[in-house]
């Protein structure tokens, strides 16, 4: 009899521990809270050194342009969040998903005026957007 309960336990055990752990998994995992509408759309710059790229932030994945014969590198947007504001600039960090999985972040800060400008954190280069979110050129 001990013999059949400790194998009857077994058998109900692990279907048990995998509903758990699974439903501890969905539960855990956090919502994708998207970028705000300010910073969507296609950005480029006047850079000579980027000439001809472009990056666009969607609600959903960040995709880099590296030139007029490469594909554009598509990367989902894992999640967004907003920093400290200093200087009158809004700073956000986006967390995306490189083609290997692993999670890649990129804070870019944001001036709303006159017109709207990004730039990566460190880096001295001025983004313009080109095409917002609904289509349409700021300038």
């Amino acid at each position: 009899m001990e013999m059949l309960i400790t194998e009857h336990t077994k058998s109900a055990t692990a279907p048990t521990l995998i509903v758990a752990l699974l439903t501890v998994l969905v539960g855990c995992a956090s919502e994708v809270s998207p970028p705000p509408e300010q910073i969507l759309g296609i950005w480029s710059t006047d850079s000579e050194r980027y000439a001809g790229r472009t990056f666009e932030i969607r609600t959903d994945a960040i995709v880099f342009v590296t030139g007029e014969f490469s594909p554009p590198i598509l990367h989902s947007l894992a999640q967004a969040e907003a920093l400290p504001e200093s200087n009158s600039k809004s700073r956000w960090r986006l967390h995306y998903r490189e083609t290997d999985g692993t999670i890649s972040t990129l804070d870019l800060d944001y001036r709303p005026t006159p017109e709207p400008t990004l730039q990566f954190a460190n880096r001295k280069e001025i983004w313009k957007r080109v095409i917002n979110k609904k289509g349409a050129s700021d300038a």
